[in-house]
């Protein structure tokens, strides 16, 4: 596939596969047994502590190894503290196969947590990595992002964990918001500092909450998207910028736990 091809024409494709996904995922059916994700059983934590989250990382890694061994695009593991949200994630060739198919390539309206084709997850240097979900009414996959809308609930879970073949990572929350096609904060292109500050304000500017959060040129930021329900052809979307990332190929071979410092945030 000619990728210089396929990002210049992603735009409009990309918004036309999600107005689909929002209408054709948002189910009420329940998911069977063989396909509910084991609930995440792990410690907690309620403030971010650049030392405690090594706990989640090694055991979100194991996931990602065992993922691995099941499904032939896994991608990562994503995980939000006080939600539904531990779940795989998997990267196809388009954003469309997985709107419909589980992470194990099974067919299933509720589909699978997706990175954006786009997306190099290897790279190290995306500015906006995306991940894709459907908005189910039982709160299952993006549906869980809802409470999200609430200030409170939102300024007390700030933080997102993701881990993926390059590392472990933590995001902080600087928007969440309802938006509509017409904005398109699934630009993964910006040819300029200036551009892509222009897009972080453009999506500050549109949050529901004020997070805080101060953003500069060499920020990386991570999207989640989904639909919802305040208009026709809706949608809610969160960012959160990277505050704290360790390279798995950092860590040497008596390393039982990975270390490092927090970014600052």
């Amino acid at each position: 596939m000619d990728q210089l091809t396929v990002i210049k024409r992603a735009g409009s494709m990309l918004f036309i596969l999600i107005i689909a996904f929002c209408l054709c995922g948002c189910s009420l059916a329940f998911l069977s047994p063989a396909e509910e994700p084991e609930p995440y059983t792990g410690p907690e934590y309620t403030a971010f502590d650049p030392h405690f989250p090594f706990e989640h990382e090694e055991e979100m890694m194991n996931r990602l190894i065992e993922l691995r061994n099941t499904s032939k695009d896994a991608a990562g593991w994503i995980r939000i503290q006080d939600t539904g949200i531990d779940f795989p994630v998997v990267q196809g060739d388009d954003n469309a196969y997985y709107l419909k198919h589980d992470h194990l390539g099974q067919y299933t309206r509720y589909g699978a947590i997706f990175m954006d084709y786009r997306n190099n997850p290897q790279s190290g240097v995306e500015k906006n990595t995306i991940l894709y979900g459907h908005n189910m009414k039982n709160d299952r996959m993006f549906g869980s992002l809802m409470p999200f809308k609430d200030a409170e609930f939102a300024l007390n879970h700030p933080y997102i964990e993701l881990v993926t073949d390059k590392g472990y990572s933590v995001w902080k929350l600087f928007s969440a918001h309802v938006t509509s096609r017409d904005f398109y904060y699934i630009d993964v292109n910006f040819n300029t500092d200036q551009s892509f500050m222009e897009f972080l304000n453009a999506l500050q500017d549109r949050s529901l909450h004020d997070f805080g959060v101060e953003l500069t040129a060499q920020d990386r930021i991570l999207t989640l998207s989904t639909c919802s329900y305040e208009f026709k052809d809706a949608f809610f979307a969160m960012h959160a910028v990277l505050v704290y990332e360790y390279d798995f190929a950092e860590m040497g071979a008596d390393d039982s736990v990975p270390g490092g410092d927090a970014l600052d945030s």
